[in-house]
């Protein structure tokens, strides 16, 4: 499970991508190479929502950002920048 979600990270994005369409062209995509492009394309589809939806969206992830903040703060940790 973590490996899907660690998928949207974007350091990883085009060495995947190169791979995947590697395995596309041999006709050789696995099940979890599925998942990973689904998650990936649903990561960065916020800007293709309607604006009402896309802002209700963009307002949860911001809060998400914040509050993860402020736990590391609370914890003494380094303070996670959003990318």
């Amino acid at each position: 499970m973590s490996d899907l979600v660690l998928a949207t990270d974007v350091t990883t994005h085009i060495p995947f991508m190169k791979s995947f369409n590697e395995d596309v062209a041999a006709g050789n995509v696995s099940a979890t190479q599925a998942m990973h492009v689904v998650l990936k394309a649903a990561d960065i589809s916020n800007p293709a929502k309607v604006p009402a939806l896309q802002l209700r969206w963009t307002r949860r992830v911001m809060t998400e950002f914040f509050l993860q903040g402020d736990l590391e703060k609370s914890l003494r940790l380094p303070v996670t920048p959003p990318v």
